[in-house]
């Protein structure tokens, strides 16, 4: 019998019966775990692919950024001015945007199609009713132009087909124009286009870069910094520091000072008068263009406040406010409720004083502080019978008695004409014991006049009479009585004393205590009734509201403000815009503003320091991949500034100069001066004008200026800036780090290009007719002597040797071996300057950093180098400015939210 024939009823087959049973078991078990094995296998399916998803979204996420930097990385490359083939090929936009195309601005987009792409289906400057996965939706965020795309939101993508212009953007190798023009990579045999071993193109994953010259308040922090007011639309330049707005008389193309005489200032010769509002300011003449100008006007001399206006009259005041005005000068008073005098009550204390005889006091009346008197009350002194002493006197002496003169002598006793009592004083003698004084110090009351005598006690005790005395009596105040109707009007109560001419005894009288008779003081709770103007002060602005400030006085709720009048003048003239070209000063107009009389005159010049600033363009990229993930760029990029190359004296020693490396001569009669001579030379471009006055010698630091003053034969012939000798310290004006070998070589070298007659080399020994308008080149040593002359720029590389009556009218540049030996006397000129600088060592090889400048000076006889702007600034200004090669700057990088 097999398992397979088993009968589970038989008993006899109970252990086959359990083997079936368990083999069973077996089958179940084997089947769960083919499913786990199963769940295991799928689930470990799909980590893996969701690891793969993850990876690959990470990789594109890092592809598509990678790109869309690189993406402004290849636009910051390609507009490098001298070596940039967009900039090298004038595609590059020379203003920004919304100055248009006709002035050299708009913006550039630099397309970087697939294989399977053109410009039409890029094309970011098309909304494309929202189909234009392309779309540069950040212009209207970054304000670019406004009026030609729609200002945004920071934060807001642009949206709508109104946001941009619909016209299409055109080929910047086509003519015409609008707001936008491209490049097209693809179409372009550029070396910015990467290529498989086949020659096949493979461009990055970039779409395009677009290429702006920067505007104060295109990105979230405006130029300047935290100032978004200041911001206004005006193109940003770098100085090599910070991003600056253009300055007026600045190229926008280049961020360099246009060329020509500017007008740098103006001055008010007459203020005029009467104006009403600012004048304007016309600039004509002088062969330029371009200045403009705005006045202001501010009031005339003495302009006071002319009214107050009460614009709440306040309450429950009981005294008057304190009235105050910014700016202080005017004073207020504030009326508030106000009483009457009604009587003058008399204090009989008061006693001891004597009017004269037929004299009456007057009765006044004040307030403190004055203003609380608005009206003033009169009234009359009535007074009693005589019987006081107001005077008493007498000529008699006391011979031979012991008296000091000038010393009061005390009254023992009196006997006085009428039935009087209570008189008292003393008695002051003078030469020969003769009475020279009686005072009175108690006026008594019941006499009369007449004569009678007084005693005294002398220094010994011993009684003196001193007789025929003359006794005049007087009067007292019986009442006051206030005029029927004019008890005045006050707003505290007032002070009642005697006026008039004073009592004549005592000498310092104890008068009658008035007192004033309120109805009521002080006044009841009210609001203020007016503001009078009690001084109109001078500097107020006419037709200007002044607030007031009400304090004190015991209400609340005052208000109001004071009126300026008077007139205007001019008070100032600004130069909003120097223009250019100018030869000689323009003629300055002032006209309108309901005034007249107002004159000004011009100062134009081309020289002083031009500072150095490169041009910021705003660099914005998208890029995406095949599978959609996306990214945008922005990059800030700054042109280097270009080396300015400054002077610092009538000479400039550049480097470190050790001790005896400028031998000085001891002629009385050779002179450095630092002065600026502009405008009285010989030779000067027509127009210079102005002053820049410098030192006698211009020096590289503290050693160097000490070095060079103790080698100095005539020390008080070095005149200029500063005490004499005139050597100063200058690295930072020459400046600082970035004079180096190599900028000053690159700028000495750039004069080739100018020279009018073949550079000249080796040893040179005679030189070519000059003008201040040329470049002489010698490119080696130059030994001169006897008189010649020569005008311009000078550029010697090697030694400068001459001798003699040497004149040159213009800048001498001794740079590269940096060494000058002057012999012998003579009477020879310099006017302009002499630059003195060691780049290069004796082999010819440029140093890395600046040496030791070599000046030897013998003998002197009346040579003179006199500093004149210009024929030193003025004639290099022209040759600066020359962009450098170094690659742009990265001012700032940073990824957008898409």
């Amino acid at each position: 019998m097999t398992l397979a024939n088993c009968n589970c009823n038989e008993s006899s087959l109970r252990p086959a019966l359990r083997r079936c049973e368990e083999r069973g078991v077996a089958l179940l078990l084997t089947i769960f775990g083919l499913l786990l094995l199963t769940a295991v296998a799928m689930a470990m399916m799909f980590s893996s692919d969701a690891e793969t998803e993850i990876s690959v979204n990470y990789r594109d996420s890092q592809v598509v950024s990678y790109s869309a930097i690189s993406g402004v990385q290849e636009a910051r490359d390609r507009i490098q001015p001298l070596n940039g083939d967009l900039a090298v090929a004038g595609y590059l936009p020379t203003n920004t945007p919304d100055q248009g195309v006709l002035n050299g601005g708009y913006v550039l987009y630099i397309l970087n199609p697939a294989s399977n792409e053109n410009v039409a289906s890029i094309a970011p400057w098309n909304w494309n009713g929202g189909n234009n996965q392309y779309f540069d939706q950040e212009l209207c965020q970054e304000n670019m132009f406004p009026g030609v795309v729609t200002k945004g939101t920071s934060g807001v993508p642009c949206s709508g087909a109104a946001a941009v212009p619909s016209n299409v953007c055109t080929s910047v190798t086509a003519a015409g124009g609008g707001w936008c023009k491209y490049y097209d990579n693809s179409a372009n045999a550029t070396n910015w286009q990467l290529k498989d071993t086949g020659g096949n193109k493979i461009p990055l994953d970039y779409k395009w870069v677009r290429v702006t010259m920067k505007e104060d308040w295109n990105t979230p922090v405006y130029v300047p910094s935290g100032a978004p007011g200041a911001a206004t639309g005006k193109q940003v330049c770098w100085d090599g520091i910070y991003q600056t707005q253009l300055p007026a008389n600045y190229n926008p193309a280049t961020c360099q000072r246009t060329a020509g005489n500017s007008v740098i200032g103006l001055n008010l010769t007459a203020a005029g008068a009467n104006f009403a509002s600012a004048p304007t300011v016309l600039i004509s003449g002088g062969g330029g263009s371009g200045a403009t100008a705005t006045a202001q006007i501010g009031p005339a001399p003495g302009n006071g406040i002319a009214s107050v206006v009460l614009t709440n009259a306040g309450s429950g005041y009981t005294t008057p406010p304190t009235v105050t005005i910014s700016p202080s000068g005017a004073t207020f008073q504030a009326v508030v409720a106000s009483s009457a005098v009604t009587g003058v009550n008399v204090n009989s204390s008061g006693t001891n004083y004597c009017y004269a005889t037929g004299v009456t006091p007057t009765v006044n009346f004040s307030t403190s502080p004055i203003t609380n008197t608005i009206t003033n009350a009169t009234a009359t002194a009535t007074m009693n019978s005589p019987g006081c002493i107001s005077q008493a006197s007498s000529s008699s002496k006391c011979s031979g008695f012991n008296l000091t003169s000038g010393t009061p002598y005390a009254i023992t006793s009196a006997t006085l004409p009428g039935a009087g009592s209570g008189f008292a004083g003393s008695v002051t003698f003078g030469n020969g014991n003769k009475v020279s004084g009686i005072s009175i110090s108690n006026v008594g009351s019941g006499y009369t006049s007449g004569t009678g005598s007084v005693k005294i006690k002398d220094n010994s005790g011993n009684t003196c009479t001193v007789g025929s005395v003359t006794f005049t009596n007087g009067a007292q105040v019986s009442s006051i009585t206030v005029a029927a109707g004019n008890g005045g009007a006050y707003m505290s109560q007032p002070t009642t004393t005697l006026g008039g001419t004073a009592p004549a005894a005592p000498a310092t009288p104890i008068k009658p205590a008035l007192t004033a008779l309120p109805s009521p003081w002080p006044a009841n709770a009210a609001a203020i009734t007016a503001v009078n103007v009690t001084a109109p002060g001078t500097g107020y602005t006419p037709g200007t509201h002044y607030p007031l400030t009400f304090t004190g006085g015991g209400g609340t709720g005052a208000a109001g403000y004071a009126v300026g009048g008077g007139t205007f003048v001019v008070s100032g003239l600004t130069v909003t815009n120097g223009g250019a070209g100018y030869t000689t000063a323009p003629t300055v107009m002032i006209s309108g503003g309901g005034g007249s009389g107002a004159t000004g005159t011009a100062t134009i010049a081309s020289g002083g320091v031009n500072t150095a600033m490169g041009q910021v363009y705003l660099l914005t990229s998208f890029a995406m991949t095949k599978t959609g993930s996306k990214s945008m760029a922005q990059m800030e990029t700054g042109a280097r500034p270009p080396f300015t190359f400054n002077i610092g004296g009538a000479i400039t020693l550049v480097g470190n100069e050790p001790a005896a490396d400028f031998v000085s001569p001891n002629s009385n009669n050779m002179t450095v001066n630092g002065d600026d001579a502009a405008g009285s030379l010989a030779g000067e471009p027509v127009g210079c004008s102005g002053k820049t006055d410098k030192p006698a010698i211009g020096v590289w630091d503290s050693q160097s200026q000490t070095n060079v003053v103790g080698d100095l034969g005539k020390p008080q012939n070095y005149t200029g800036v500063g005490s004499t000798p005139s050597v100063q310290v200058v690295y930072s004006a020459l400046g600082g780090t970035d004079v180096t070998p190599s900028n000053l070589d690159g700028f000495v070298q750039s004069l080739q290009s100018y020279v009018t007659s073949p550079v000249l080399t080796g040893t040179v020994t005679s030189l070519p007719a000059t003008t201040t308008s040329s470049v002489t080149y010698v490119d080696g040593d130059l030994t001169l002597s006897g008189n010649p002359t020569g005008n311009g720029v000078l550029v010697v590389t090697g030694t400068l040797t001459f001798s003699g009556d040497f004149t040159w009218n213009g800048i001498v540049l001794i740079v590269g071996q940096g060494q000058v030996v002057h012999n012998g006397g003579g009477n020879g000129n310099f006017n302009g300057a002499i630059y003195v600088a060691q780049t290069k060592d004796a082999a010819g090889n440029e140093l890395t950093a600046v040496g030791n400048p070599h000046y030897t000076w013998n003998g002197g006889g009346t040579n003179q180098i006199q500093y004149d702007h210009c024929l030193a600034d003025g004639l290099l200004q022209k040759y600066e400015g020359q962009p450098s090669g170094l690659p742009l700057q990265v001012l700032s990088m940073r990824t957008l939210q898409y």
